[in-house]
């Protein structure tokens, strides 16, 4: 067998970001406006969306700018009823999940990374629920 890297350890996810302009509301348990859907990271290996990216708005005008998370998909729910996203959260635990570094998004998640977001939004990563079925 070569040296090839599909031989290697899994320490990254390969993502792709959709490219996609969705700009769908994304609200807290209450019902609350929490930001909106960006963009939805796409795993390349399985085909499967990883997160949904989400520009969290101030709660206050004047407070701290607009700022992006990946918010597991999992952890996503349509509300059919209201048109939006809901995340069973309250607004304050959304606002202070890990930042979205900027020169992540395009290609590839450390999943080291991928686990603390996980972990935060208190899921099962993905990766680990596709070996569970």
């Amino acid at each position: 067998m070569g040296s090839g890297s599909h031989h290697r350890a899994r320490t990254d996810t390969d993502t792709q970001n959709s490219g996609m302009p969705f700009e769908l509301e994304v609200v807290d348990r209450r019902g609350q406006a929490v930001g909106e859907l960006l963009d939805v990271m796409v795993d390349l290996r399985t085909g499967r969306i990883a997160y949904g990216v989400i520009e969290v708005h101030p709660r206050r005008r004047g407070a701290h700018c607009a700022r992006q998370i990946a918010v597991p998909w999992n952890v996503l729910h349509p509300d059919r009823i209201d048109d939006c996203l809901r995340i069973d959260a309250p607004r304050a635990r959304i606002e202070g999940a890990p930042v979205l570094p900027p020169d992540m998004g395009a290609r590839r998640v450390p999943r080291r990374w991928a686990k603390t977001v996980h972990d935060y939004f208190g899921c099962i990563p993905y990766w680990k629920q596709e070996k569970l079925h």
